[in-house]
């Protein structure tokens, strides 16, 4: 059901497209797995679309495959499946030698519907020059031994990545995503990855990685918003008992409205080489480190869980709102010193909102190196500790906490919230034990906007 609306939805978006292309230069194509179809990807100019054809069978390729994407405002280039097409076509490349798809450069294109194998790496942008006001739509990357989709080689500005779902992505670095580079020479920016779905990423090897979404540092004025991990060997988002009760959300939401604002849409008023050896880049859901002050990164409405690390990991410059995170095995949120702007510290995170629930482990919100304790924000946190503690921070004098309910260890010095017991944690929620769990709070329960100071309200709602 989730891939049949997907494609009704994306038909609607492509007849508008289509109407639009008839306006301008450009032209339509449809192309088959016996045609010169990589030749056609090679040459596309401003304007044109191009229908993979999944009817004939899988596109398969052993050369690499390079493509530059220069569309413009008003004449964007499309590759998509099909109209009224009932599966992604795919794209499969039976060894590791290349990239499955390569974009040297481009600016105002969508890659959508589609689905690409195998290979070294899945999809790569920017690998010769930059990469803007671009949309990935809808793509399943998976069984390839790198990272699925990722930028960089230079730098990434207002892309939009939603709806996909990245898997199997071993057996070596294995990110879902990788966005920018250790150091801060490539960064991304006023981007958006929204409602994706990375999952089994546990066989990576390389360090240990199997990230879920990363941006380096530098990487600033990003939103990401409503994704979905399970089973990944770094941070990662939400078990996967519960993507049933997400799919019909994850399927629907309206792209047409992104794709019709995104080329003229200044996401910055709205926001206040190869992969790195970075060893702290291992098993997270969720990982971002110094923005440099250039714009917080936001990480709202996330669904972690089942992570050999720590669920959500930050170091600077970033918004932790309202996501709910479950049985990491490191830290439920992480706010550590790791590849911060040189001569800068651990400063300006706000962790507001979020719901963890953690058996053992790592603590539920941990930290370290923390200067400028005014810039940090604690508030509207609900976090239960079976048989871990809660808290491992530093003294929080001079930080904001407002709000935040615990069960399972002790206060740091400086730091306000209301310990429960257990039953008052059991029924904080509707359903904390059922498959899927509801965790909407319950009424009469403690998870009340009431116990916090709405002032320090930076999300869309508190927990409740």
């Amino acid at each position: 059901m989730k891939e049949r609306i997907c494609f009704i939805t994306s038909a609607v978006i492509l007849f508008v497209i289509i109407l639009l292309v008839k306006l301008t230069e450009g032209s339509v194509y449809t192309l088959t797995p016996t045609m010169d179809w990589q030749g056609r990807l090679k040459s596309l100019k401003a304007g044109d679309i191009v229908f993979m054809d999944p009817t004939s069978g899988v596109f398969s390729t052993t050369s690499r495959l390079g493509i530059t994407l220069a569309g413009t405002l008003t004449n964007p280039i499309v590759i998509t499946t099909p109209v009224g097409a009932t599966k992604r076509a795919q794209i499969n490349r039976p060894n590791a030698n290349q990239n499955i798809i390569d974009v040297e450069s481009g600016s105002f294109f969508v890659i959508a519907n589609l689905e690409l194998t195998g290979g070294s790496l899945g999809l790569r942008l920017g690998v010769s020059g930059a990469v803007s006001n671009a949309v990935i739509h809808n793509v399943s990357i998976h069984d390839t031994p790198e990272t699925a989709l990722s930028c960089n080689q230079n730098d990434c500005t207002n892309i939009t990545v939603e709806y996909c779902e990245m898997y199997n992505t071993g057996s070596n670095t294995g990110e879902c995503m990788y966005f920018g580079t250790q150091g801060g020479s490539h960064v991304t920016s006023k981007s958006r990855f929204l409602f994706n779905y990375c999952h089994d990423t546990m066989s990576a090897t390389a360090g240990s990685k199997g990230s879920g979404i990363q941006l380096k540092t530098g990487s600033n004025n990003n939103l990401i918003y409503g994704n979905v991990c399970s089973k990944t060997g770094g941070p990662v988002c939400f078990p996967l008992s519960l993507s049933p009760f997400l799919s019909p959300f994850l399927s629907s939401l309206p792209f047409l409205i992104w794709l019709l604002l995104l080329f003229s849409f200044d996401f910055s008023t709205q926001l206040a080489s190869t992969n790195d050896d970075d060893d702290d880049e291992t098993n997270k859901c969720v990982l971002v480190y110094d923005d440099w002050d250039r714009g917080q990164n936001i990480i709202d409405g996330n669904l972690v869980g089942e992570t050999r690390d720590n669920g959500i990991q930050a170091s600077a410059g970033a918004k932790i709102i309202n996501n709910i995170i479950l049985q990491s095995s490191g830290a439920g949120i992480s706010i550590i010193a790791n590849d911060v702007e040189p001569g800068k510290s651990v400063r300006n995170v706000q962790v507001i909102g979020n719901t963890i629930m953690k058996q053992t482990g790592g603590a539920g919100i941990q930290g370290s190196g923390w200067t400028n304790l005014a810039s940090f924000t604690i508030a509207n946190n609900a976090i239960g500790c079976i048989q871990c503690n809660s808290f491992s921070l530093p003294d929080q004098t001079g930080a904001k906490w407002s709000g935040n309910i615990y069960y399972g260890g002790t206060l740091p010095t400086g730091a306000t919230a209301v310990l429960i017991t257990m039953m008052e944690a059991a029924g904080a929620f509707y359903a904390p034990m059922a498959t899927p769990p509801n965790l909407f709070p319950a009424a009469g329960g403690k998870l009340t906007t009431t116990n916090a100071d709405s002032s320090l309200f930076v999300g869309r709602q508190a927990y409740d």
